[in-house]
């Protein structure tokens, strides 16, 4: 052995023996089998979850959806007929038989629904709607100013002819 390679190996054998070691903490490092462990735990969590739990989240998620439906229905509803979003609003009835059939089906098939997600769903239901009414609002418009146009040129046109009209007879009474 060359005396290189003989003092390279003294300083790894004085680095690993003879200096002070560097604390290293255990509890730092995340144990695969913690974190499979925790999922698991998370999963018995909602399975023994009471029913009375279930149906009450279904409940407040069917709730959600109804007016969610209900709130995207008139305003589809409105937009094509022109009338106001109200007139076409679920009835109380209608509301609590609608809430009741989804919570029996989120019930039975335990959905769960994020709020975030329902959100998103219920802004969209309101919103597009309106745009809708919008955009129709805005044709309209457009429509009546084409008319508004087309009246002013006949107006303009019928002057003219009754001008017309009138030098016509003025011209055939100073014939006369």
């Amino acid at each position: 052995m060359s005396a290189l390679t003989q003092s390279d190996t003294w300083k790894k054998y004085v680095e690993y023996n003879c200096l002070p070691k560097q604390h290293f903490d255990f509890n730092e490092i995340e144990d695969p089998l913690d974190v499979e462990d925790e999922e698991l735990k998370i999963e018995s969590e909602h399975k023994n979850r009471s029913e009375s739990q279930i149906i009450k989240e279904a409940s407040s998620l069917a709730n959600g959806i109804t007016v969610t439906l209900d709130l995207f229905s008139a305003g589809i509803e409105s937009a094509i007929s022109g009338e106001e979003r109200e007139k076409h609003r679920l009835s109380d009835y209608e509301k609590s038989e609608l809430t009741n059939a989804w919570a029996l089906v989120l019930a039975e098939k335990n959905v769960q629904l994020s709020p975030t997600a329902l959100l998103v769903v219920t802004m969209a239901c309101i919103f597009v709607p309106k745009y809708m009414n919008a955009f129709k609002i805005r044709k309209e418009r457009k429509l009546q100013k084409l008319q508004d146009n087309k009246v002013l040129e006949l107006e303009t046109e019928i002057k003219t002819l009754n001008k017309k009209l009138k030098d016509a007879r003025a011209g055939e009474s100073s014939k006369v």
